[in-house]
């Protein structure tokens, strides 16, 4: 196994259970960073754990109009 695939395991891993701590008290958690780094690996695996759990991608321009339009109802809505 190469040492970039471990690292990124181990990344992705630590990135998985800060997520899941955040949470445990915050409706809401933003995975932010550049393109292809691995923000969709543990958004994954946080939902397929996460009873209620929902991913949503600002990439979808649907999605970032309704987060823009009314961003309190957008969460409101997406809680459900």
């Amino acid at each position: 196994m190469s040492l970039y695939k471990i690292w990124v395991g181990l990344f992705s891993r630590h990135a998985e259970q800060l997520t899941a701590e955040a949470l445990a008290d915050t409706r809401v958690v933003v995975l932010n960073g550049a393109r292809q780094v691995g923000k969709s690996t543990p958004a994954e695996l946080i939902v397929a754990r996460s009873a209620g759990a929902r991913e949503l991608y600002l990439d979808d321009q649907a999605v970032r109009a309704a987060a823009q339009a009314d961003p309190s109802a957008f969460i409101r809505m997406t809680a459900c």
